[in-house]
């Protein structure tokens, strides 16, 4: 399967409980997105990386959210998933193990909540967020209409 088409397998609970569209940006970075937020998943590297896009006013904005996340994914959601993607790569381990913690630990923020975000303000390695507007607006069009 090419990351697009394991993203789709893998987040397919999450897209439906949470109404959410998918815009393939290249073939290694998707998007999920809502009429409050959108996810970026990026391969990078053999590694996935989640970016968490805030639609404020006039403004987006963006947390760097991959460490976070990955904190919260416990010995037993690793055992968990490795059980149930035996035969896959290592990509398609990720990506199942990121879907699973969202869906499991996460629902604030699929919700388009944000009490996560004070949490993530006191997390040891937080990135402050930053208003990534003019950037997005060119490369997230189909996402931002």
């Amino acid at each position: 399967m090419n990351f697009k088409e394991i993203i789709i397998y893998e987040f397919k609970n999450i897209i439906e409980k949470y109404n959410m569209h998918l815009a393939e940006i290249s073939e290694n970075e998707i998007v999920l997105y809502t009429d409050k937020y959108f996810l970026s998943l990026m391969l990078h590297s053999s590694e996935v990386e989640l970016y968490y896009y805030e639609k404020q006013d006039k403004i987006i904005v963006e947390y760097i959210i991959n460490s976070f996340i990955a904190y919260s994914i416990s010995a037993e959601d690793r055992n968990t998933t490795k059980n149930r993607i035996k035969e896959e790569s290592n990509i398609q381990l990720s990506i199942a193990l990121l879907s699973q913690t969202l869906d499991e630990k996460w629902s604030d923020l699929l919700q388009g909540g944000k009490d996560w975000i004070s949490k993530y303000k006191e997390f040891i390695l937080y990135i402050p967020e930053r208003d990534v507007t003019e950037y997005v607006v060119k490369k997230y069009k189909e996402v931002l209409r």
